[in-house]
């Protein structure tokens, strides 16, 4: 008999839903070596701990046809890296000092080993959806509570820019990724809870499907009493990231919210209505952005010199391997795509994206709605930082893994 455990599973699955955001706020930090342990990492620490000594560990696993493909993916992310990194090592690369001594061997094992960290407390979050009585208020939690709290967080750091408020060293303490407000300060900007503002709107891009399903009346997420002050804060949260990649792709993403949202199939005809729409969106883009889009005309933007330098370097090191790429976390690239591509290779792209399209199956509507929403922010990050270091990215894969099986259920409050 295994000692039983003080709180239930379900406060700590919630915690971990709702932290999983989090990833500037850590419990502790290594100043020798810049490192901190995320809270979410730490709380995933503890769930594999009691999932492994609870006796749904021990049940029977369903196996689907996305869930193998889940497996496939892991299994060539773990073999392509290892193979690209002997490749590398024995110089069968062509491949030059810097990257080989600054990139690909320093970086690359890092992340992987928090890849594999993400994939383990996926697999467990998996299993415990797949048991659980609650497995629909887990999905409406999960695209629910944390966004008031991120967006309100939002405001709050768009404010402290101003100095109307404090500025926040609490929840953005992490040493692995540093602190940049005072970049934000500067140009009146929000990231959030996140590192970047680039990286509060791939968040945001997750988020346009859901509050858009919400204003409509389609989800019932909060009283729709409050769906004008839901809409006017994240309306409010696009407006002040100022991130020109979010911007970038908000037409295309609104574009498959709407026809998502409001199930019609694509025509043309569609387009003669929505066409003011995407003009007033553009037309808000370049008011909102002015300044900035005459730096990138310039060329004296030094975030994009920096993020188009990342690209090419990217770039360099898919032509070395095409393939199979050099090694996951070989280089932090400013974009999914040509990150991946640099990676994991050709292969393994065409692998991640099977399995994406493999997820699409078997959903019931708050899955498909949130898979729509795993869609737009792919889309996002296409522009943007890469997501596959995040943990929140893998736990929406999890939710989105389950198929539902209503006539094998587990009691998932206690363990034994």
């Amino acid at each position: 008999m295994i000692i039983g455990v003080i709180f239930k599973m379900s406060f700590l699955v919630n915690s971990i839903l709702f932290f999983s955001f989090f990833i500037c706020l850590s419990v502790f930090n290594i100043n020798t070596v810049t490192w901190g342990l995320q809270l979410s990492w730490f709380l995933g620490i503890i769930f594999i701990i009691l999932m492994s000594l609870s006796i749904v560990i021990k049940s029977n696993i369903t196996i689907t046809k996305k869930f193998k493909y889940y497996l496939l993916l892991v299994t060539y992310f773990i073999v392509s890296t290892f193979v690209s990194l002997f490749l590398v090592s024995q110089n069968f690369l062509n491949l030059s000092e810097n990257f080989i001594s600054n990139e690909i061997m320093t970086r690359s094992f890092t992340h992987f080993i928090y890849l594999i960290f993400n994939w383990i407390v996926a697999i467990h979050m998996y299993i415990y959806f797949q048991h659980t009585q609650n497995f629909n208020y887990i999905l409406k939690y999960f695209i629910s509570y944390p966004s008031i709290v991120i967006m309100l967080i939002g405001v709050y750091g768009y404010l402290a820019t101003f100095g109307l408020v404090p500025v926040d060293t609490f929840l953005h303490n992490n040493l692995s990724l540093g602190y940049t407000f005072e970049r934000f300060k500067s140009s009146h900007r929000t990231a959030s809870i996140f590192a970047e503002p680039s990286h509060y709107g791939t968040y945001l891009a997750f988020l346009l499907p859901i509050m858009y399903a919400y204003y409509k009346k389609k989800i019932k997420l909060f009283p729709f009493l409050y769906r004008i002050p839901i809409l006017i804060l994240y309306i409010s949260q696009i407006i002040l990231i100022k991130s020109m990649s979010f911007y970038l792709v908000l037409p295309i993403i609104f574009l498959i919210s709407y026809f998502f949202v409001n199930n019609k199939e694509f025509k043309v005809k569609y387009l003669l209505f929505i066409s003011p729409i995407i003009i007033i969106l553009t037309l808000f883009i370049f008011v909102l952005m002015q300044s900035r889009i005459s730096l990138l005309l310039s060329g004296e933007d030094g975030s994009f010199v920096v993020r188009f330098g990342m690209f090419l370097h990217s770039i360099e090191l898919f032509q070395a391997s095409p393939l199979i790429g050099v090694g996951y976390g070989a280089i932090r690239g400013v974009d999914s795509l040509s990150t991946l591509l640099a990676t994991i290779g050709l292969m393994g792209v065409i692998v991640f994206v099977l399995f994406i399209k493999k997820l699409n199956s078997k959903l019931n509507s708050l899955q498909k709605l949130i898979y729509i929403g795993f869609i737009t922010m792919l889309i996002d990050s296409l522009v943007a930082d890469g997501m596959t270091d995040f943990l929140h990215f893998w736990i929406m894969i999890s939710l989105l893994l389950v198929v539902e099986n209503k006539k094998k259920f587990i009691n998932m409050r206690t363990l034994k």
